[in-house]
């Protein structure tokens, strides 16, 4: 809100905005945009299956690699696990969990595909709507996946099975997920 961006200034004065860094994604769109919770990283996705990984505060790409999606498909989420492991949701119900996307010290620098599954296997690619949306719950290792689908289902991101499924009862696709938890 504008009325609260300019509480505190003086009447007439101006505010200078510089631009730190332009991040060129090198492509036609961008879909996804997911900041590091700690470190100088920005996730960027593109309108297919392409993910950037930015220094941000360096302005610098730091590698690129492709999410694998089959034709027609988008990257409709991306979400933490655990602040190490990127998960990638996209609108045909998949998901792939990529490994050493962050770069430290001078080991292996490249990208592993650590796990992918069908989290929600009645989605169809293409079609309009959200997509595949998720929430990860670090607490119990839960990933809880909705979209495009009937369904909400939890997946438990270690045992790599599904522990729940619930009907939503809805004819709308889940545009949003959050959960709250007790470690009661």
């Amino acid at each position: 809100d504008g009325a609260e961006w300019e509480e505190g200034r003086e009447e007439g004065e101006k505010v200078k905005m510089d631009q730190s860094a332009v991040l060129d994604n090198e492509s036609d769109m961008t879909s996804n945009l997911l900041f590091h919770p700690y470190e100088n990283v920005l996730i960027v996705t593109d309108d297919f299956d392409g993910i950037s990984v930015w220094n941000f505060e360096a302005g610098k790409k730091e590698k690129s690699f492709s999410n694998c999606n089959q034709d027609e498909s988008r990257m409709t989420c991306v979400d933490w696990l655990n602040d190490r492991i990127l998960a990638v949701g996209c609108d045909d119900g998949t998901v792939r969990l990529w490994d050493n996307v962050i770069i430290h010290g001078s080991g292996d620098k490249s990208v592993k595909l650590a796990s992918a599954f069908f989290a929600a296997p009645d989605m169809n690619a293409g079609l309009r709507g959200s997509g595949l949306v998720m929430e990860y719950q670090a607490t119990n290792r839960s990933l809880i996946c909705a979209g495009n689908s009937s369904s909400v289902r939890v997946w438990d991101v270690a045992a790599e099975q599904l522990s729940g499924q619930f009907l939503t009862g809805s004819d709308v696709c889940v545009t949003c997920l959050t959960t709250a938890y007790d470690n009661t």
